[in-house]
């Protein structure tokens, strides 16, 4: 396996690479899925009576990924917990990812 100048094997970083492109990638598409959610409720136009924010039933999402390799699930809901946190308090019928 060739080395580069600080002998660090390239091998490693490409795999590094590969490791971070997969994760924006179901990212990416996690947050796609998310906001089409949040779109079908609030074209629903649900009646939401009962509500003293609005007249129609809408949805936060917060939305992660696994961080690291090796990341544990308590490290996922809590980044996941944070995004859904930074929903409501943006605004509510929102989308997030981790800051």
């Amino acid at each position: 396996m060739r080395k580069d100048s600080r002998g660090e094997s390239r091998a490693w970083g490409r795999s590094l690479c590969k490791r971070r492109l997969r994760a924006a990638f179901f990212l990416y598409a996690a947050v796609q899925l998310a906001e089409a959610m949040r779109r079908g409720v609030e074209e629903s136009a649900l009646p939401h009576a009962a509500s003293p924010v609005a007249g129609a039933v809408t949805i936060s999402l917060g939305v992660a990924v696994a961080p690291a390799r090796g990341s544990t699930f308590q490290a996922l809901l809590a980044s996941a917990d944070q995004s859904l946190y930074l929903a409501k308090d943006g605004g509510r019928n929102r989308v997030e990812t981790p800051p």
